[in-house]
Order: C-alpha cells, then structure tokens, then sequence
C-alpha cells in the first residue's frame, strides 16, 4: 500500500476502503496540455499515481461485472450486486508492508486495504467451484432468506452480502439504519463474518465469509436475516463461490403437495 493511500476506518467504525486498487507509477495517456508540457506533447503516455490511477481501474473492473451479470440473467445489475461480485473475488494483501512493522495484519477486513486488493478473475471464474449470485428483499427484524448448497470440490467456501442501506441523518454517531446478518452453517455449527457463533457486526452494511474450514461432501446453508431492520424492507446482494450446486425444491413434488392438500380440503368439505 502507498504510504498516500487513505486508511481507515470512517468516523462511525465501519471499515474503509472497501476495496483496492493498483495506484502508483501506472502508465496513463497524457494531455496534450498537461502543465508539464507547456502545451507541447512530447509524449502520449505518463506516469501517475493516487486515486486518479486506481479509480479508473476499479471503474474497469465494475464495467466487466456489469456485462458479467447482464450475461448472466440480470437485465439490469444492482449496485449492491456489482459490489458483492467484486468484494467477494478480492484478495487479501496481508501479512506484511515495511521492514520492521505489521502494517496490514492477515484478518479481513482491515482498515488497510479493506477486503482486499481486486481479482477480477476470481470474482467472475472462481477457481473452485461454481458462482452463485441473488438480489433478495429482508421485510423485517428476524426475517430471513436460506440459501442451501453442495459442496463437493476441495478450496475455500466464500460468501458475501451487501445491501444498499437506507439513507441516516448527518451526523449520526451511527451511520447504519438496517443491519442485516449472514449466517453459514455446515449443519452443525454456525458462523457469522467474523468466524464466531455471535451476531458480529452493526456498523458495516458489507459482510464476508470466507473459509478452508468446510470439507468437501458438506451441505453448507447461508442465511441473510435481518438483525435490526429499522426501516423496511430492506434489499440486499449475495456471491457466493466455492459450492458445486444449489439445493432447491422439485416443482414436481411441490405442484404434487399442492394438489394432495386441495383434495383433502374438498373431500372435508
């Protein structure tokens, strides 16, 4: 990380950046005017650094997921879902930075580089696994949407909400109105984005959860409930990466159940 790149976190806790970006000594076209040249090209390329170098790549990249989920079904990408894509490919940076001193510590997310440095690549083709993607609604506190997979390759299991929260007053000491859990469960146990079995989060509207710890032949529910929803209902994104399939219900056997419980109602009747 650049010694000029902002750190965080915000004034409320919430960790910041979200993400990073590569953002000094890249090669960018130059000005014709640029004050260096006094009006006079002498080159079409530069060197520069700062936010006007890693915004830009970062834009690509949102650019790419964009067309990605317009591929994948979604006519028109949420931006908490473009946000979700990108957070949940990223790479950690950590352990290191300087000779003598930790400065990005291995835990994500951190106030150094947030959830990582973007892998465009793992977010769009993971290396393990398939990609599932969901835009859902949480209607209130205690609501909640399960998402239940298999898991039959080796590598890490990596889950990722966001949700666009709803707009605080300024000032707050709190920026977050609607706080939102995801949950993941091998069955036995569960695990919040911090590893624990505790609700561990009211001040980020972005969560992860990422693992090695789920052994291939485990079922692996995850679960967006909603924690706090002062304000609803309350939209939210899911990526989720490192599963063979999604375990839904057969039609068949549903339109069947249907039909059984009609006709027993007639017949009562």
């Amino acid at each position: 990380m650049a010694y000029f790149s902002s750190r965080g976190p915000a004034r409320d806790g919430r960790f910041k950046p979200d993400i990073v970006a590569p953002g000094t000594q890249i090669i960018s076209t130059e000005s014709l005017w640029d004050s260096k040249n006094n009006g006079t090209r002498s080159s079409y390329y530069t060197v520069m650094e700062g936010t006007s170098m890693a915004t830009p790549l970062t834009t690509g990249a949102a650019a790419d997921a964009m067309q990605f989920l317009k591929e994948q079904g979604f006519a028109h990408p949420s931006s908490s879902l473009v946000k979700a894509l990108l957070v949940n490919g990223a790479r950690n940076m950590g352990t290191g930075q300087y000779e003598n001193y930790t400065e990005i510590p291995d835990e994500d997310p951190n106030c150094v580089n947030g959830f990582g440095h973007i892998d465009l690549a793992e977010s769009l083709r993971p290396e393990n696994g398939r990609l599932f993607l969901y835009d859902g609604v949480i209607d209130d506190t205690d609501c909640e949407k399960t998402y239940v997979f298999t898991k039959s390759v080796s590598g890490p299991v990596s889950a990722t909400l966001v949700w666009n929260d709803y707009p605080g007053t300024v000032g707050a000491e709190l920026a977050l109105i609607n706080d939102l859990d995801m949950i993941v469960s091998d069955g036995e146990d569960e695990y919040y984005c911090d590893g624990t079995s505790e609700h561990c989060d009211s001040i980020n509207n972005v969560e992860r959860f990422r693992s090695n710890a789920f052994p291939a032949g485990n079922n692996i529910e995850i679960t967006v409930r909603g924690y706090n929803v002062m304000q609803g209902p309350q939209t939210f994104s899911l990526a989720v990466s490192g599963m063979d399939s999604e375990i839904v219900p057969e039609p068949a056997l549903t339109f069947a159940l249907l039909l059984s419980l009609t006709l027993i109602f007639r017949r009562r009747k």
